[in-house]
């Protein structure tokens, strides 16, 4: 049985994002491009994507995602980050891949470069797009990024097996927010117990209203790419003129007025005699 997907040639090419870090959508899961990049090691970010036996022993990890808003991701980001750094730290290279390499692969490649490359996940963002300028997390993985974001790390990190295919999967000691972490009736994501930490700790994107479609949010991190700047017309400019002017002669009266200093009468009698 054969699979096909259709998707845009823009996304076809493998990306490097770091030394060692990969990501890429089904076009580029080809025995020549796993060869060419030299990949040990292949995350499989989706449901609807096999792993492909064309593609030789390479070790796999499937997550079965699907590219929701209501997808619970937020368990994978830090057990796939340690393992990434893992496999990295031992010479080896890590793909991960989904159908375009835009939203689910790209949501785990954030949160490695979070954790372990970069001071923020804005940062993380902007260094990812600098090398894959295409890649768009749904709202939904947003909201778990900068939850992640948020947490406290704990780099030591255990290792478990893998029963299903033998082979040693990283995974963080620190038992983190995976187990807290619910679904509100928005389609947003809660924390339990952790409401105080996320609160005082800021996090480096937020998620703000989109002024072309008011009822959707969107991470400010877009704002330059989604939100342009509007033209101001002639016209538009002497309204706001005609406006400002009532405003500056009101604030005119608050103004401190020049008060002369009167000397008294009888002094001012003297000096003219």
């Amino acid at each position: 049985m054969s699979i096909s997907f259709r998707v845009n040639p823009e996304y076809a090419k493998m990306s490097e994002i770091v030394p060692g870090l990969f990501i890429c959508g089904v076009s580029a899961l080809t025995p020549d491009d796993m060869k060419k990049g030299k990949i040990t090691h292949i995350i499989n970010a989706t449901t609807e994507v096999p792993n492909l036996r064309s593609l030789g022993d390479i070790q796999r990890t499937k997550l079965w995602l699907e590219d929701t808003p209501q997808t619970y991701i937020y368990p994978h980001l830090e057990l796939q980050s340690d393992q990434i750094q893992a496999i990295i730290a031992d010479g080896g290279r890590v793909l991960v891949h989904c159908v375009a390499g835009v939203s689910r692969s790209a949501s785990i490649c954030l949160a490695f470069l979070t954790k372990y490359r970069c001071r923020s996940l804005r940062d993380a963002y902007h260094l990812m797009k600098s090398k894959r300028p295409m890649v768009r997390p749904n709202l939904g993985f947003w909201r778990q990024l900068i939850a992640y974001e948020q947490k406290p790390f704990q780099m030591q990190s255990s290792f478990l097996e893998n029963p299903e295919n033998k082979q040693s999967i990283r995974i963080g000691s620190h038992r983190c927010l995976s187990e807290r972490l619910k679904i509100n009736r928005d389609g947003g994501f809660l924390v339990e117990g952790w409401e105080e930490n996320v609160k005082e700790n800021a996090g480096s994107v937020r998620l703000v209203r989109d002024e072309a479609q008011p009822e959707c949010l969107l991470p400010d991190v877009y704002l330059s790419i989604a939100i342009q700047p509007r033209p101001v017309s002639p016209d538009q400019e002497s309204v706001e003129r005609q406006s400002d002017e009532p405003r500056e002669r009101r604030m005119s009266g608050l103004r401190p007025k020049f008060q002369p200093v009167l000397e008294p009468l009888l002094e001012i009698t003297e000096a003219v005699c």
